[in-house]
């Protein structure tokens, strides 16, 4: 089974490794050594979206490890509606 790492800095992904082959101590070793430099790691068997503009890991899913889905984070909607709603306006204004 495929396993990969997932580094995340606050919430956001900056990194990945293939962990399948490594014995349970090296990933404890890695995890720790992250923690360390202010990051944090997780292990699954499984890919995970991320937010396609901010890069937080919005959740896993079903698709093999290693792999990423780009979504849209809640945030990062809401801001983008925003923007939309405000050129409507201008838009609407201009006509």
């Amino acid at each position: 089974m495929t396993r990969f790492m997932y580094v995340t800095e606050g919430n956001k992904l900056v990194g990945m490794q293939d962990v399948s082959d490594w014995p349970i101590r090296a990933v404890y070793t890695a995890n720790h050594a992250l923690q360390s430099a202010g990051r944090d790691g997780f292990v699954s068997d499984k890919g995970v979206s991320i937010c396609a503009f901010c890069r937080v890991i919005i959740r896993e899913v079903e698709i093999p490890a290693g792999q990423i889905s780009h979504g849209i984070c809640p945030a990062c909607e809401a801001s983008e509606w925003a923007k939309v709603s405000k050129l409507l306006t201008v838009r609407k204004q201009a006509d």
